[in-house]
């Protein structure tokens, strides 16, 4: 039997193009053979960054995950998502060999809010993200489920084949609430906090008594808290936090009023003397931001200088929740989408750590005020301690070390 020093094997589902995703195993890959799946063939793949990491391996070499079972041999399999055929086969034959399931949080996510869309008939984004696979390949990532299916055992199989049913007639969202089913939800759960976590519990049908683990959010582990700290806001420094709205045309935003928001923003900020910068989205590639003056950050900027930042603007973003608990900032938020009725921040405002602006007019004229900025801080900030132990369990640089050792634990103890 191996040992750990002789890298046992684990396999990753999900987008490993996301170097966000990647930070996840910064540690784990140095204990183990890392192998990341999601795509079907290497001309899918829009970045390389994973290869610091680990091996990418795609849906059209195996035949079925028996096959990919057997030939890998990993010790464990953690999805960042459970959603395709292939996810929910690949996740079936690892309960029949008996090989650990984990599902890894990657982000904030609102039911409420896709509950809302479902009910007004408007589709969670108007450009779905597509992928130009040629035909023999699309052809042998389908046969992946199909020999599946047919080499588990009786139940498994049945699940499988209503799971096809039900998820090629509906959109993910439909399809989950319709099937509640230990056959599509993995052995352990591993999320940010317990406020993340209830998605899933709703979503996923998870029992009170599930398994989950809460780690904190190892992507922004680079994001310690210092409580002593106070903003200087005679002297704000302004960093609006993209969502990358734009890029699907999600909650109704298209290219050209996310820019016209955009531009309001950056006058309303600039008419107060100050300036503002842009964090862009992980997951925009697009071209959008070549048309306008912006200031942009880059991830890399991004990690050496987000503690220079006392005002934070933004709306519904995973890293809003740790730049809201920081004791140094301030945060306001928009909720002015195309698609009312619904506010997506509710989460920040709710837990007292953020304050809506109707428009950018109403910023600009509150950052002329510095007093008033004064007084909402201090309102804010007696809100920070108990927000922070509701959605993020610790902001203290540990979360990767704490998935880190979970995995390596619960690895070890199967050995």
């Amino acid at each position: 039997m191996k040992t750990l020093n002789q890298q046992e094997s684990i396999i990753v589902v999900g987008d490993y193009c996301r170097k966000d995703f990647l930070g996840f195993f910064s540690k784990l890959k140095d204990q183990f053979s890392i192998y990341f799946l999601e795509y079907s063939y290497p001309g899918e793949l829009r970045d390389h960054s994973y290869q610091k990491y680990g091996t990418a391996i795609f849906w059209k070499d195996f035949i079925s995950a028996q096959h990919l079972l057997k030939k890998i041999r990993p010790r464990a399999v953690i999805f960042f998502f459970i959603e395709s055929l292939n996810h929910v086969a690949i996740l079936n034959a690892c309960k029949v060999a008996a090989v650990k399931t984990y599902h890894l949080e990657h982000g904030l996510r609102d039911l409420d809010f896709q509950l809302y869309l479902k009910e007004k008939g408007i589709p969670f984004n108007s450009i779905p993200l597509q992928r130009k696979v040629p035909l023999g390949v699309r052809l042998r990532t389908r046969l992946f489920f199909e020999m599946t299916r047919l080499l588990l055992p009786g139940k498994n199989r049945k699940f499988l084949s209503f799971y096809k049913k039900i998820r090629l007639k509906n959109s993910i969202l439909d399809a989950f609430l319709q099937i509640k089913n230990e056959m599509r939800t993995a052995d352990h759960y591993i999320s940010f906090s317990p406020a993340v976590y209830k998605f899933h519990q709703r979503l996923d049908g998870l029992s009170k008594n599930h398994l989950v683990t809460f780690i904190g959010l190892p992507p922004f582990d680079y994001i310690v808290n210092d409580p002593a700290r106070k903003p200087e806001l005679d002297k704000p420094k302004i960093v609006f936090i993209d969502s990358a709205f734009h890029v699907e045309e999600s909650y109704g935003w298209t290219k050209t009023s996310r820019r016209d928001f955009l531009n309001r923003l950056k006058n309303a900020v600039e008419s107060a003397g100050f300036h503002l910068w842009i964090k862009k989205h992980p997951l925009d590639y697009s071209d959008f931001w070549r048309d306008g003056e912006w200031s942009m950050i880059g991830d890399d900027e991004w990690s050496a200088s987000w503690s220079n930042f006392n005002i934070i603007l933004g709306e519904y973003s995973t890293l809003m929740i740790p730049l809201a608990a920081l004791s140094h900032t301030v945060c306001f938020c928009f909720d002015a989408h195309p698609v009312e009725g619904y506010k997506v921040s509710n989460f920040l405002t709710e837990g007292g750590v953020c304050d809506e602006m109707e428009d950018a007019d109403q910023l600009g004229a509150l950052l002329k005020e510095p007093h008033l900025l004064c007084e909402i801080y201090k309102r804010q900030w007696l809100c920070k301690d108990q927000f922070l132990k509701n959605w993020l369990t610790a902001l203290d640089g540990s979360a990767t070390e704490r998935f880190t050792e979970l995995i390596r634990t619960n690895v070890k103890k199967a050995s």
